[in-house]
This record gives structure tokens, sequence and C-alpha cells, in this order.
């Protein structure tokens, strides 16, 4: 009797999808942080590793995660060390057959035509099988063991050395991923922290 009009749900706004395109030259290098992170993908830290090994970058939106993933993603020692390189923004909620599908078409060139988790995840596991890979997923927002269980499992299928990098604004998804390390880019001192223009 008030002319309140009901309307629909909140939009959810969607955060732009990253890529691991970037021009290096215009991003501030972080340095030492940069530098050790490409000596753990590249293995030069003699700590026992599981397999994959898997590195979380974390911290608040805007401090850089997505833009340090870039640049070691796109650095040249890194890019002769490994066989297979795959960027996934899993961003939003953590679908399965999405991502499967994602990973795939990284590696692939071109969309899969399986649709079950089973046969995209048993895709995955050929084309991983006896090759050394790095998976970037950038933005991972689920805390749920059981939705990652699947990957982490079918990702053992590679050779010793293959590295998982996650960049997430949640410790506990770094932890839930069981990383064996994890970078807290909130903690850095002021002098290794530059702002990249945008972040997802």
């Amino acid at each position: 009797m008030y002319g309140f009009e009901l309307t629909g749900s909140i939009e959810e706004v969607e955060r732009p999808q990253s890529t691991s395109f970037v021009d290096v030259s215009e991003i501030p290098c972080r340095g030492k942080v940069k530098d050790d992170l490409v000596s753990i993908l590249l293995g030069r830290d003699s700590e026992e590793e599981r397999n994959p090994h898997i590195i979380s970058l974390v911290g608040p939106a805007g401090i850089g995660k997505t833009t340090l993933a870039q640049v070691a993603y796109n650095d040249p020692e890194v890019h002769a060390h490994f066989q297979i390189k795959i960027w996934v923004c899993v961003s939003g909620p953590f679908e399965q057959c999405k991502l499967a599908k994602a990973i795939l078409e990284s590696i692939d060139g071109q969309t899969p035509n399986m649709t079950t988790l089973q046969g995209l995840l048993q895709g995955i596991c050929d084309k991983i099988k006896g090759k050394k890979f790095f998976l970037v997923l950038d933005d991972v927002w689920t805390e749920n063991f059981t939705m990652w269980e699947p990957f982490r499992i079918t990702l053992r299928s590679g050779v010793q050395g293959n590295r998982i990098l996650v960049t997430t604004r949640k410790v506990k998804v770094a932890e839930m991923m069981r990383s064996a390390r994890m970078i807290d880019l909130g903690v850095l001192p002021d002098d290794q922290v530059e702002e990249p223009p945008h972040e997802s």
C-alpha cells in the first residue's frame, strides 16, 4: 500500500578475467620477492618437495598478486624450464568442469569435447603424464577441499618438479590447497610492495 516495488537480488559484480599476457617492461619489479618466487619455481631451494609443489600468493585486493604471478609466468628461465605452462583465472564460484575445461584448453589451444568431470580429468592426466608443468590458478576463493581434491590427485600425473602457483585473498584457501609455501604479500616491507594498475 506504500507503493514499494520488489526487485530481484542484487546483481553480483563480475570480476574481470586475468590473463598471462603482460608488458613486463611497464611493471616495476618486486626485486627479492620476484627472484625468490622464480627460484622456488625452478626448484633451486633444497627443501623436500611434494608433487605437485603448490605455492600460494596471499594478500588483499590491489596488492599485486596477479601481477607478480604474470611476471613469474613470463620469466625466460621459467618459460624454458617447463614443458607445459597453463594459466587459468578461476575467480567466482569454483566450478569443477569449467576449471577442468579451462586447463585442457590452455594446454591444447582448443575447447575439449568432453563434458563429464571424469572425462575432463582423464584428459588432463593424459596431457601432463611424464611432462613437467607449471599451472597458475589465479584468484581462487573456495575453501572446500572436496572441490579441489580431484584436481590435486589428477595433477600428480606429471613428473617430479611440477609447480602450481595460486593467487588468493584468503589464507584459508592456501591452507586448504595444502600449499608447500605461502607468500603473504600483505606483510611485505613497504619498499617491496608496489600497487599494480589493475588487480583481479
